[in-house]
């Protein structure tokens, strides 16, 4: 089984258009071209590929474009509901 980190980024990949091996965990989201509907089809997208929901209570708030790809990816891996 792929790890989560692994799958949060394949589909950070897709949806930006960038190579995996570009999404540095020091990359600044805003460097990603999402806006906030970007953002939201992305965690629509992961949702769909990890088929599990993410706990929306987790990310209220917590999102802004300043912060890195490492972190972002960390807060969704805290956001993933339980199977």
């Amino acid at each position: 089984m792929t790890s989560l980190p692994i799958e949060i980024r394949a589909v950070i990949a897709a949806r930006t258009g960038l190579a995996p091996d570009r999404l540095a965990d020091d990359l600044l989201i805003e460097d990603l071209g999402l806006d906030s509907l970007g953002m939201a089809e992305l965690l629509l997208a992961v949702e769909e590929r990890l088929e599990r929901g993410l706990n929306t209570a987790v990310l209220r708030g917590r999102f802004s474009r300043e912060m890195r790809l490492g972190e972002l990816v960390s807060l969704i891996e805290e956001a993933i509901a339980p199977c």
